[in-house]
């Protein structure tokens, strides 16, 4: 299957999650390639939030025909799951550092927010979207 018929059959934000996802997994590896040995979970398992948070819910919604998925609601899920990543990312970071930030839990807090308020828009909102994903 080329490119375009992937984008075609995820639609675009499930296509633009498998982007990040792979570009996350390179941005680990060459990271910790030049770290020494050393090595983090959360900088491993980079990843894995746009691909299971983002391509996943995204390819799923693409199979419902008739989607709930107001333009608020995946809004709020998108900046979930990029606050997530980023909070991956500078956590491992820290970690491969050998340092500690106060920030950290607000990356957490602040994307577990955004995923609950982006849920409760999906199952709370009003009618059914205008247009497909």
């Amino acid at each position: 299957m080329s490119i375009s018929g992937l984008r075609k059959r995820l639609g675009a934000p499930g296509f633009s999650y498998l982007a990040a996802a792979a570009s996350c997994a390179v941005f680990s590896a060459v990271y910790e390639h030049f770290s020494h040995s050393v090595y983090s979970p959360w900088m491993v398992c980079l990843f894995l939030w746009p691909l299971v948070l983002g391509g996943v819910p995204f390819a799923l919604l693409r199979l419902d025909r008739d989607p709930r998925a107001g333009e608020a609601a995946r809004s709020l899920w998108c900046c979930g799951v990029g606050t997530l990543t980023a909070g991956s990312l500078i956590t491992g970071v820290m970690e491969i550092f050998g340092g500690k930030s106060e920030y950290s839990p607000v990356y957490w807090t602040a994307g577990g927010v955004l995923l609950l308020a982006a849920a409760a828009a999906f199952f709370l909102g009003s009618g059914r979207a205008e247009k497909t994903l």
